[in-house]
């Protein structure tokens, strides 16, 4: 950044020493408040892309799965081999029962 810059060659007795300083933290500070907002705005359309996903016969408003705090952490693929039911065959040649899972904060679903 242009202000770590200019601190970096600045003495520490000039008298613009110091406003750099502040200013780099400043700067600092307000970029990462930017990225957090950036972070749960994103983590918003992830949650509720994933969500979109499900039958719409789950109201999931009453359900309370659509909530501020509520955070995406993993999504992927679950296997089983418990029925019979929509099998594929697996790279060792056995079948199983091929599910999505999505892990959030307090709350796993499986479809």
């Amino acid at each position: 950044m242009l202000l770590e810059q200019l601190v970096k060659y600045t003495l520490e007795q000039h008298h613009d020493y110091q406003p750099l300083l502040t200013a780099v933290k400043e700067t600092q500070r307000a970029t990462e408040t930017i990225n957090d907002a950036l972070r749960e705005e994103q983590n918003k359309y992830s949650v509720i892309a994933v969500l979109e996903r499900f039958d719409d016969s789950l109201d999931l408003l009453d359900m309370h799965l659509i909530q501020p705090h509520r955070k995406l952490i993993k999504e992927g693929v679950l296997f089983s081999a418990e029925s019979d039911e929509y099998f594929v065959a697996s790279e060792e040649g056995t079948n199983q029962l091929l599910r999505s899972g999505y892990d959030f904060n307090i709350l796993i679903l499986c479809s």
